[in-house]
């Protein structure tokens, strides 16, 4: 197989000629397997190649083209790959500008994200050329017409260059770059993009230093690596309204190559990190300080409550019309239970006032019951939200 892929890699290159492929098929055919069978995907974009050998420059046949470097990539055969991206961008230069999908940009600038990223993290690493190709695409995706497209590429590019600039020591430059692509992301309003975004600032935070150089961790970790998003969580109240995103970062301990793993929390709106952990040197772990585990054994069993780690998980649709109840008293300063669900209300004071009483000889009857807050909580585990009463 090796030998066939070297001899596409030096045989091929656009051609002009009349014959006529289904690009379209062959490319379907491609994305359906690349990830799940990448071998049946490469061997039905041969099939093509031997099919288009006298076929003129055309999208479809650039986008094989692409389709064959990503899928030789991810196998690591990076200086293959490099081949059909750089017959990709060939391929798209000699196709007329009237018969290209995208009639404005120059250059194909995903091709050029991928060239740029095997230069970043592959063996063949060369940063200055990673940098001049995340530029050329940046150069193209300015020149797209959608501006949802334009934002998406522009948001990978500015990933890119933050990478660059952190290898560099630049953290002032990546800072710039990842809130540049925060504020694009906040208007593009895609969750799952904001979270990444989230965790490119924690990241960041986290590699200047300042939060292990100002607490107790000073001289304990030496660098972090990998930062994971474990969950969102929110909390609305009478007084206040917040929101963290909690982070799992795998640190270096200092004069020594361990590794450790600690959470910590990201509040997003006054951008500061903390953590409910500290150094046990015995252990040499992190654990949870003495004052959280006094307030956790206040909190409510959720698991007993049927509330977390159930089988049926909670809606974020559910949530977010249960947030939009709040709206209208938020505006004016104060927080009310959604009036609409007045029959639930009533049922949820039975059910307070019969648990209250059963679980307390001495009460012999409720006078007040008022809503407290109300809590959400998120992650790729669990997904849960209850309301607290008083």
């Amino acid at each position: 197989m090796f030998l066939t892929l070297l001899f596409f890699v030096t045989s091929l290159s656009p051609v002009n000629a009349t014959v006529k492929v289904d690009f379209q098929s062959f490319n379907d055919s491609i994305r359906k397997y690349k990830l799940t069978n990448p071998q049946k995907a490469l061997d039905f974009a041969f099939e093509a190649l031997d099919a288009s050998y006298y076929a003129s420059s055309s999208p479809g046949l650039a986008g094989l083209y692409a389709h064959i470097g990503e899928i030789l990539n991810e196998r690591g055969l990076h200086a293959a790959a490099l081949s059909y991206f750089q017959i990709s961008l060939e391929t798209f230069e000699t196709i007329p500008v009237s018969e290209r999908n995208l009639k404005k940009v120059n250059k194909p600038p995903w091709v050029l994200v991928n060239i740029a990223n095997i230069y970043f993290s592959s063996p063949i690493k060369d940063y200055k050329k990673s940098k001049e190709y995340n530029l050329e695409a940046q150069e193209n995706f300015l020149l797209y017409e959608n501006e949802g497209d334009k934002q998406n590429g522009l948001n990978t590019v500015r990933g890119n260059l933050a990478l660059i600039a952190i290898v560099n020591k630049n953290y002032d430059l990546a800072l710039k770059y990842y809130l540049k692509t925060f504020e694009s992301r906040k208007i593009l309003d895609k969750k799952e993009d904001l979270l990444y975004s989230y965790s490119q600032l924690i990241n960041i935070h986290l590699r200047t230093g300042n939060f292990f150089k100002a607490n107790e961790f000073l001289g304990i970790v030496k660098s972090t690596r990998n930062v994971i998003w474990e969950s969102y969580q929110s909390k609305i109240n009478t007084l206040f309204r917040s929101h963290k995103l909690v982070f799992s970062v795998r640190v270096q301990l200092n004069k020594t190559n361990e590794h450790r793993y600690l959470e910590v929390d990201y509040l997003p709106f006054s951008d500061e990190i903390s953590t409910s952990y500290r150094w046990d040197k015995k252990s040499r772990s992190f654990i949870l300080k003495e004052e959280v585990i006094v307030a956790e054994k206040y909190n409510p069993d959720l698991q007993s409550l049927k509330i977390d780690n159930q089988d049926q998980k909670a809606k974020i649709d559910d949530m977010i019309v249960e947030h939009k109840s709040f709206l209208s008293g938020m505006s004016n300063n104060t927080v009310y239970y959604n009036k609409s669900k007045e029959k639930e209300l009533k049922m949820i004071y039975e059910k307070i006032t019969s648990f209250s009483q059963s679980q307390y000889g001495n009460i012999d009857f409720l006078m007040n019951i008022s809503w407290d807050s109300y809590n959400t909580f998120v992650s790729a585990y669990d997904t849960y939200h209850y309301h607290t009463f008083v």
